[in-house]
């Protein structure tokens, strides 16, 4: 005697499946959802950690630090003229 719902004309039994279909549907869309986002978190951190095009590890990326630079070196007293 097999007495499960799903075999039965009891309309508890049509709403628990019904509603087990929409859960199973809704954790399918739930993991794509993760999915994508996972994928965009890994474009994300290698476009991040990749190579800069157009900048130069060793470059001053503010143009006004790169003046300041320039301003700095042109000061120096050279050590043989300090001494005359």
């Amino acid at each position: 005697m097999n007495h499960s719902p799903a075999q039965t004309n009891d309309p508890r039994a049509r709403f628990n499946a019904d509603l087990f279909g929409r859960m199973r549907i809704m954790h399918r869309e739930w993991l794509r959802n993760a999915q994508d986002m996972r994928q965009l978190e890994v474009d994300y951190g290698a476009k991040l950690s990749g190579p800069r095009p157009g900048l130069c590890r060793g470059a001053p990326t503010n143009p006004g630090s790169s003046n300041g630079i320039a301003a700095a070196t042109s000061l120096r007293v050279p050590a043989q003229a300090a001494i005359t």
